[in-house]
């Protein structure tokens, strides 16, 4: 009888996990979800056509274009994938994840504690960025040939 409990009660609480989990993946992907709509309509605001923000590669070669960066940039990432060389190139692309949200905060004419809170906190500051009507990409066509 006593171990008829201990199996319900185990029972029970994988039950309970479970069901944690199924909220857990659905707050998830909720979140992924936002941040791909956000991502598309910063590109919309920069003019360029928001599907180009879904293909995962492609759209940051974009970005990294119409903020004034230059695209061989990337590179840096693919540093992540060579033995030895990751634990260096991995500060690198601290650098570079920065460097992007402060051209990014600059292209849509940003206060600069706004591009310190888009560094800090990018999700909620891109939001902001993509749904603030008074956001306005900024930069001409002679601005985002910029090479660093």
């Amino acid at each position: 009888m006593m171990e008829d409990i201990e199996v319900l009660l185990a029972m029970m609480s994988f039950g309970m996990y479970g069901i944690f989990m199924i909220f857990y993946f659905i707050f998830i992907f909720g979140m992924i979800a936002f941040q791909y709509i956000c991502i598309w309509k910063i590109f919309v605001k920069a003019g360029v056509e928001g599907w180009k923000s879904l293909i995962p590669v492609y759209n940051l070669i974009v970005s990294f274009k119409f903020i004034g960066l230059s695209p061989y940039l990337l590179f840096i990432y693919l540093g992540m994938f060579i033995p030895f060389v990751n634990f260096i190139a991995m500060f690198g692309a601290i650098a570079l994840n920065i460097i992007y949200y402060i051209y990014l905060g600059k292209a849509f004419n940003k206060s600069t504690g706004f591009i310190v809170g888009l560094v800090l906190v990018p999700g909620v500051f891109q939001a902001i960025l993509a749904f603030d009507k008074k956001s306005v990409y900024s930069l001409n066509k002679e601005e985002t040939q910029v090479v660093i």
